[in-house]
């Protein structure tokens, strides 16, 4: 980290708008460096006059503006026809037009084509399902998710370390799964002196028992700053948002995943019988760990798996005016699942140990044998 330091020498109100101007266009967060340069002050000396030198806690440069106005003979006809002078402007007033971004960055992303993302670099995340990593990872670039209609998904991202979370929830816990995501933030984070918690989160739509707008108040309880929000509309699905991130660049983009594995029927399978969110991801080992998990046996599973497809829709979604196309094959290959698999434990997690993934030389996500583990 560099040792210079401007904010500490320059005139107060000159950092303050400093602050508020990089925290509007989402540059970088001062408030830290702020508050920490407040508490070293440089000392200065003075002598009041017969009296015992004293200690003052100001600033000799504050008022200091060796270019202001601009007085070099030989150089300013080249700087007068470009320079600005200070014009003081109320922090307040900068803060206002935050709403005003954030609508525009909403609208700018929705309007964005799908990008295509193949499964090199990728980790797809499921519902009732989180990951978190930071940009040293070298094994996950992209972090991404869809099929969000009722459920909502989340990326919160800190400013300093570049540490990113991305969690798709439905509400089924959602006070949890809130606490779950921070602490995994910070934990990556806590090396890191400034920053800010960022979030971007898509979702939604106005359905008619209300899902969608009460999972949108929990999650926006926490006392976060909001960089996108954006709520879909059943009537337009093909026009649905669906978010990566990029855990380099925490640039967040549309995108459509053509392979959502591994493992996506297992991991379906968990979510139909009720699993509690959970992280699938250590960065620290670049492992994505899938399980244990453990079910009784699906109830009625043959007669789902003799419906028509209306029915499967209207019965096993909670927006089946939302639904992508592919809902119902999808539903259909975790019942199957579930019927092969009534019994994990015996099945499935044996050993009542993880399944354990890791990107081999192609970028692509390869299951790791007990004996490497």
């Amino acid at each position: 980290m560099s040792q210079l330091n401007p904010l500490k020498i320059c005139l107060p109100s000159i950092v303050n708008f400093f602050a508020a101007l990089t925290r509007k266009y989402q540059i970088a967060f001062c408030d830290t460096i702020i508050e920490r340069n407040r508490r070293q002050v440089l000392p200065v000396i003075r002598s009041s006059c017969g009296g015992d030198a004293v200690e003052t806690a100001t600033n000799p440069l504050d008022s200091f503006f060796p270019f202001d106005p601009y007085v070099l003979n030989r150089s300013k006809n080249i700087i007068n026809p470009l320079y600005e002078f200070w014009e003081e402007q109320s922090t307040e007033a900068l803060e206002d037009t935050t709403d005003v971004i954030t609508e525009e960055q909403a609208r700018r992303l929705r309007s964005q084509p799908a990008r295509l993302v193949g499964p090199k670099g990728l980790l797809y995340v499921q519902q009732r399902e989180f990951a978190a990593t930071t940009p040293r990872d070298g094994s996950v670039s992209i972090l991404g998710s869809d099929d969000a209609t009722t459920c909502h998904i989340v990326v919160i991202r800190h400013t300093g370390s570049g540490a990113t979370c991305l969690t798709h929830c439905d509400g089924s816990d959602t006070e949890m799964e809130v606490l779950l995501m921070m602490n995994a933030i910070k934990m990556l984070s806590s090396n890191t002196e400034c920053g800010r918690l960022e979030v971007h989160l898509v979702g939604g739509f106005n359905d008619d028992r209300h899902l969608s707008q009460q999972l949108t108040n929990q999650l926006l309880k926490p006392d976060i700053t909001i960089s996108f929000f954006c709520l879909s509309n059943p009537s337009l699905h093909s026009r649905l948002f669906f978010p990566a991130v990029n855990v380099k660049t925490g640039e967040v983009f549309h995108a459509t995943f053509p392979d959502r594995g591994p493992a996506e029927d297992l991991r379906s399978a968990s979510i139909l019988t009720g699993a509690k969110m959970v992280n699938i991801y250590d960065s620290r080992k670049e492992e994505l760990r899938i399980g244990p998990y453990f079910w009784m046996p699906f109830p009625h599973v043959d007669f789902w798996l003799q419906q028509d497809d209306e029915h499967i829709l209207q019965n096993l979604s909670t927006s089946p005016l939302a639904e992508p196309p592919h809902f119902v094959s999808h539903i259909r290959a975790t019942l199957v699942y579930l019927k092969e698999h009534p019994f994990p434990d015996k099945t499935l997690f044996p050993n009542r140990r993880p399944w354990i993934y890791r990107k081999n030389s192609d970028g692509l996500w390869e299951r790791v044998s007990a004996d490497q583990i």
